[in-house]
């Protein structure tokens, strides 16, 4: 029974994943931020990954793509903080 409580109530949560990007290389944040993804997930809980976000966004938008960091970034936190 305890059981069946704590998994209603993680899967109503969301975690919003935060962690060191800027200067990193992004090989080392993709695995980071996925590995993260992975962990809350299987906990039960959605996760919002911003790094995935970022990617999605780039592949589809040309203009945003050749932005700088701090755009791209301050793209992300607002797609993000929206979901």
């Amino acid at each position: 029974h305890n059981k069946s409580i704590k998994s209603k109530i993680s899967m109503d949560k969301t975690i919003y994943i935060a962690g060191k990007v800027s200067g990193e290389p992004l090989e080392d944040c993709v695995m980071k931020f996925d590995k993260a993804q992975k962990e809350i997930e299987d906990l039960g809980f959605k996760a919002v990954n911003p790094v995935k976000m970022v990617q999605e966004y780039l592949f589809a938008d040309a203009e945003l793509r050749h932005s700088s960091e701090e755009v791209i970034w301050i793209f992300a936190m607002k797609k993000c903080c929206s979901k």
